[in-house]
């Protein structure tokens, strides 16, 4: 067996404050939004915030015409049901892998929701109000998701949230969830903010100018696992098992597909790195 490198977490924080650009600080909004793989952006603000930190002389203005002119950093669902800004290069894997796996968990949330709320045929209700949405957005023009309900009146039902007749019972309108499904299965894009936190939508194509296919999943998860250990290497199997919000089987298949090696960590744990 081949020597196993070791890391203390003094080489870890190390590695962390060079390839995030907190020792040399990015050049371009380009080359810090690949070095960071993915974007934190559930806030509106944390995409400028993480990349002012990180690239010289950036602002507000700057992000803002890579965000929605430029559109090299896209807002996409993916890990953990969380919205990231991933470099434009790198949606293609995450439709794949990541946000197809929200994408499924959000249509199986909405289709219990429409049945419980009284919806007699719930996937033929999604599929058809799914393509009255798209049809609507096909023009380019960015609405928000009560402009889009308004042109689309079969969106202003609500659907069931929890067991009828306890605490926690509710209606919640269906609208945001079918947008959100939308957005995480790479067909609805997330354009321009109308307000603070509030997304305007458009299609994917219309907004990207271009459609894409996603890989499969395979390949999408080895992409994003490359990313992960060039970003945050090296972590262990449990680290990057949090950040992708997959499997434990989707991880070490992506691992072995990108040829990752075992580290040992100061903690005595094994971590995994790039070659």
């Amino acid at each position: 067996m081949g020597v196993v490198l070791q890391f203390t977490d003094f080489d870890r924080r190390r590695r962390l404050a060079v390839r995030h650009g907190l020792v040399r600080r990015f050049d371009t909004i380009g080359q810090a939004a690949r070095a960071m793989t993915a974007l934190h952006a559930t806030e509106a603000a944390t995409v400028h915030l993480s990349l002012w930190a990180r690239v010289d002389g950036v602002t507000v203005d700057d992000v803002d015409g890579a965000l929605y002119d430029e559109r090299s950093v896209v807002k996409q669902v993916a890990l953990r049901r969380t919205l990231f800004a991933f470099p434009r290069e790198l949606l293609p894997a995450a439709w794949g892998s990541a946000a197809a796996r929200v994408a499924r968990q959000q249509r199986t949330l909405v289709l219990k929701g429409l049945s419980a709320g009284g919806a007699g045929d719930p996937e033929g209700w999604l599929a058809e109000v799914a393509d009255e949405v798209l049809a609507v957005l096909a023009d380019g023009t960015a609405r928000t998701t009560a402009e889009v309900r308004e042109a689309v009146p079969a969106l202003a039902r609500t659907v069931q949230r929890g067991t009828p007749g306890t605490r926690w019972a509710a209606e919640v309108p269906v609208a945001p969830e079918v947008m959100t499904l939308l957005g995480a299965e790479g067909r609805g894009g997330r354009a321009r903010h109308a307000r603070l936190n509030k997304p305007a939508w458009t299609t994917a194509a219309a907004w990207l100018g271009a459609d894409p296919e996603p890989t499969d999943e395979a390949t999408g998860y080895a992409e994003l696992v490359r990313g992960w250990l060039r970003t945050f290497g090296p972590g262990t199997e449990d680290d990057v098992v949090w950040w992708l919000g997959a499997t434990k089987t989707a991880v070490r298949r992506a691992l072995a597909d990108v040829d990752a090696v075992p580290v040992a960590l100061e903690d005595g744990a094994t971590g995994w790195g790039l070659p």
